[in-house]
């Protein structure tokens, strides 16, 4: 744990972009997901070899973290593909691949850690999708399988649902009781172009209800470019007593033929990044949907070396509802 907050506290830590988009080009076959199709996570037992080079691609352009190929690890998604027995194997062994190739790029410099990702399921609890014990039970044994597999941080990210990020929550840190063990734990909203998340939860609100919990980041991830994230990122600079991590897609996605295309380049994920750091103090930055090594590379350059704008954010008493 000391290890990865300390490389947060000394300078800016760089995650990887894109796992599914990333799949997606090396066009994996239906053979390749069992039958399963859609199902990326299945791809940790049958073609570990593209999950491996996935993990390397963004380590070598120097991202300092990479994410499991877990997002759908948990019970809850994995029924819908008849592979709920399979929790436990599918984490583990995604957890085991994140750390050798992490292992093959980490020095004594420049540490790399894996952190591993839990999303947000396919249910909203809050709509009466699923009960919150039994969301709650369902992440705690992912997040239980993640830390036997070895991974250095929890990663709650895609949040769309406040009720789904305590539940998430409460989870992992069950997960980490049962194991004797306390990891660095972080917590990702997302908020649509609407500028609230999915149910209508604005980011003041989300901030007031996940502080209490004894995570150690709090941040955004998906939905939108950074251009859309901008305000909210600013307010999170201003009023988050955590560190803060910002995770934004490669710009809004566009529809062409039925398929999500994403057109922010490089360079200007890159330039956003360093007005994030540089101006609201944010230490953890990386890409979701759309954003390849080449993104990457580009924000490693450019916020390299680049030191985070001071916070000094005092608790203040609030309320949110729902």
């Amino acid at each position: 744990m000391a290890d990865f907050l300390q490389t947060v506290r000394e300078r800016v830590v760089i995650y990887d972009g894109a796992m599914g988009t990333n799949i997606q080009t090396r066009n994996p076959s239906v053979d390749d997901f069992w039958g399963k199709e859609g199902c990326n996570e299945l791809l940790v037992l049958s073609r570990p070899d593209i999950i491996k080079d996935i993990h390397a691609s963004f380590l070598s352009v120097g991202c300092d973290v990479v994410e499991t190929d877990t997002f759908g690890g948990a019970r809850v998604v994995l029924a819908e593909y008849d592979l709920q027995d399979k929790v436990a194997e599918i984490n583990i062994a995604a957890a085991k691949i994140a750390r050798e190739v992490a292992q093959q790029f980490s020095t004594a410099d420049k540490p790399r850690f894996v952190a591993g990702s839990i999303g947000p399921t396919t249910k909203l609890p809050s709509l009466g999708h699923i009960k919150f014990d039994d969301m709650a039970a369902a992440y705690t044994e992912q997040a239980c399988a993640l830390i036997e597999g070895g991974v250095d941080v929890l990663l709650v990210e895609t949040c769309q649902d406040l009720l789904q990020a305590k539940a998430a929550l409460v989870g992992v840190f069950d997960a980490m009781q049962k194991a004797g063990k306390r990891l660095p734990v972080t917590v990702q909203v997302t908020l649509e172009a609407t500028g609230t998340m999915l149910l209508g939860t604005e980011i003041g609100a989300a901030l007031t209800a996940l502080q209490p919990f004894e995570v150690d980041v709090i941040g955004l991830n998906c939905a939108t470019g950074p251009v859309e994230m901008n305000d909210a990122v600013r307010y999170l600079g201003v009023n988050c007593t955590k560190d803060v991590s910002v995770l934004p897609n490669a710009g809004l996605p566009q529809n062409e033929g039925g398929r999500a295309v994403y057109k922010l380049k490089p360079e200007d994920l890159a330039q956003y990044h360093k007005h994030f750091v540089a101006d609201y103090g944010v230490r953890i930055v990386g890409g979701c949907c759309g954003t390849t090594p080449e993104h990457l590379k580009a924000v490693v350059d450019a916020v390299s070396g680049v030191e985070p704008a001071t916070r000094d954010v005092k608790p203040v008493g609030a309320a949110s509802s729902a």
